[in-house]
């Protein structure tokens, strides 16, 4: 018992001796700041774990400048989904950290057409409606939906104004979203309803990009990251951040369109 005490003491002043303050400028977009709750948690908390001390410098800016900051290095890292010409661009931390909901994707409709989709019971069924759908300019959804044969427009510019042209039955039928994502964004599209019954899914998930000034963290992440993972303590976020909209989609109960990823 006394080597065991002995042992356990050492281990825990080699590991606090190892404990570094980590500082890191993350953002936050300016229309929809809400959305980085999760991945701050995440990355303190997993952080903190290990035993660091965590210091995240809030930078706030718009979506469609978050790539720039990265590339910049005015930002230390951002998440994205998981795409090889990402891999290549910037240092990856090697892990999934959002349990792969955003290769869940639930339509955005207008309401008055729940009733097409209802007849959807397969794949083929859908790519028969020859409905199409709204994506951001590059985004990985393009890829996905082009790979599986189904029809697309990318919208130039803010993505946001995809919303707008929907609800006004201009050149959309419908905008696919994360399951992370569509409870919340619903919820302010009041012309626009969620689907019901579908779930479109791809194997993708978001990675913690790094940008030239972040990379050193590196190895600290992905150290930080996998714990959490074996822990369950990244399944007990996720479970914190999205239970309620877990229950609100009624995932159980959809049918699932599996989609061939692309690399």
């Amino acid at each position: 018992m006394k080597y065991f005490a002995t042992g356990l003491l050492m281990a825990l002043l080699t590991s606090f001796a190892w404990a570094e303050t980590i500082s890191l400028k993350v953002p936050v977009t300016k229309e929809t700041p809400e959305s980085a709750a999760y991945y701050h948690e995440l990355l303190t908390a997993s952080l903190e774990a290990m035993g660091h001390t965590v210091n995240l410098e809030i930078v706030t800016l718009p979506q469609g400048r978050v790539r720039s900051f990265l590339d910049d290095g005015d930002i230390d890292l951002a998440w994205m989904v998981e795409s090889a010409e990402r891999n290549e661009k910037y240092t990856p931390v090697e892990i999934g950290i959002s349990d792969s909901l955003i290769g869940k994707r639930i339509l955005l409709i207008r309401p008055e057409d729940q009733a097409l989709f209802d007849k959807v019971n397969s794949l083929e069924d859908f790519r028969a409606l020859q409905l199409t759908g709204g994506m951001g300019k590059g985004w990985f959804d393009s890829k996905v939906w082009r790979g599986n044969e189904l029809q697309f427009r990318e919208q130039e510019g803010n993505w946001r104004t995809i919303y707008k042209m929907l609800a006004a039955k201009r050149t959309y039928d419908y905008f696919p979203r994360g399951m992370n994502e569509i409870v919340g964004e619903a919820a302010q599209q009041t012309d626009l309803a969620i689907e019901k019954n579908l779930v479109l899914k791809y194997e993708r998930d978001f990675r913690f990009y790094l940008s030239t000034s972040g990379k050193g963290h590196k190895e600290i992440l992905q150290e930080a990251l996998e714990n959490a993972k074996t822990t369950g303590l990244m399944d007990k976020l996720v479970k914190k951040h999205w239970a309620g909209d877990f229950e609100a989609l009624d995932m159980e109960n959809r049918r699932v369109l599996d989609l061939t990823t692309p690399n």
